[in-house]
């Protein structure tokens, strides 16, 4: 019987030959999964014989992998701010930069909380039900386009236990603006919100060769915003200010290009305090305004 050492060895080089270029950390982290132990037991367990069933397993991960299908695709689960979320190809694969936008959206926050918040373009989600996790008070309402990933997302929040937060499909704000016009003016605050945060879609069609295959895994609709990847964040920026209350917090993150020029759209659309933030890279790609 084969080795837990072993398997990590010859899956890491396999995957290393097909262009993987953490794989031994990636087989860690599938040897871990699939043993219910964390990394570092693996390390104190490498002389553990593995079973048929587990090397079996192990090599269709690792071939799967090498095909350069996600990793979080193959483990069907991702790791995002604290919590664990269910990941397949129904959504975005969150990338770290977006737990950056929401520790960003928190601490602009200070101690407000806020009462009403809306996520666009919701995908799994991570952002929306982050959110709902750290405002346990507050009403979280999830949009997105794709009745997939909405209902990924609604898996999420069952998993997580939440009930602070509904699910609405929508073209952006098609769906609210739809009984924004028929309500009573008395009813309209029924869409008006405290904090509204966005990852839209914005890569470039021109970029689409660019991307590296695991990302081609996602959904088509959730990456692309038209030639010059702006299209869906210009639309956002002009509808925003219908939805949302005088003394709401709008936060976006955009391409690592976009940032300024996002910032000029949303003064554009009348907000005065808007700021471009950079991520770790050091990229200006979260905008953050208000009236």
């Amino acid at each position: 019987m084969q080795t837990i050492l072993e398997i990590l060895t010859k899956g890491a080089a396999f995957l290393k030959k097909n262009g993987v270029e953490k794989g031994r950390f990636e087989m860690e982290c599938m040897m871990a999964h699939l043993l219910k132990k964390n990394r570092m037991e693996l390390y104190t367990n490498f002389e553990q014989p593995l079973n048929k069933d587990h090397v079996d397993t192990l090599r269709e991960w690792t071939q799967r992998r090498a095909k350069r299908e996600p990793l979080q695709h193959i483990l069907g689960e991702v790791s995002f701010y604290h919590q664990t979320f269910i990941c397949d190809k129904r959504g975005l694969v969150p990338r770290p930069e977006t737990e950056e936008l929401i520790e960003l959206t928190i601490n602009e926050l200070k101690d407000q909380k806020p009462q009403t918040i809306l996520d666009v373009g919701c995908g799994s989600g991570v952002i929306g039900l982050t959110l709902a996790n750290e405002y346990t008070e507050s009403k979280i309402t999830c949009l997105d386009l794709s009745q997939d990933a909405l209902d990924l997302a609604q898996e999420n929040a069952k998993k997580l236990e939440l009930q602070n937060v509904n699910f609405i499909k929508s073209d952006l704000f098609e769906a609210l603006k739809a009984t924004h016009d028929n309500n009573t003016n008395s009813d309209k605050k029924s869409h008006q919100y405290d904090l509204v945060i966005a990852n839209l879609p914005y890569v470039p069609q021109a970029d689409k060769e660019l991307l590296t295959p695991e990302v081609m895994n996602d959904p088509a609709m959730a990456l692309f915003g038209g030639e010059d990847g702006m299209d869906i964040v210009k639309a956002f920026c002009s509808q925003v200010a219908n939805y949302i209350e005088k003394s709401a917090l709008i936060a976006l993150e955009v391409g690592y290009n976009q940032g300024h020029e996002t910032a000029d759209l949303l003064k554009q659309a009348g907000f005065t305090q808007v700021d471009v933030h950079s991520d770790l890279n050091k990229q200006p790609r979260f905008v953050i305004a208000t009236f």
